[in-house]
């Protein structure tokens, strides 16, 4: 048995509790523009140290592309896309 082989039978897959970029893609909840760019945004925060806890989905939905309803009070109505150009 060589060592490929026995590292490979030892590994197991983590479980990944938060869904990924192609898993939002797949739903439809963001378009594949929406994904790259909310991928960017996040990993430009945590180069820098910050939001080392969020989530892609979470990165989503700071950037308006999902959760229709959960606009902060202090943001006014007129500040967010649209619901129909968030798609």
């Amino acid at each position: 048995m060589t060592q490929h082989s026995t590292t490979r039978r030892l590994y197991r897959r983590p479980a990944r509790p938060d869904p990924t970029a192609a898993d939002l893609v797949a739903l439809g909840a963001v378009t594949p523009q929406q994904a790259y760019a909310a991928t960017l945004v996040l990993t430009r925060l945590h180069d820098r140290g910050v939001a080392l806890t969020m989530t892609l989905e979470e990165m989503c939905e700071v950037l308006g592309y999902l959760g229709d309803g959960r606009r902060p009070k202090s943001v006014p109505a007129g500040r967010v896309a649209p619901a129909h150009l968030r798609g």
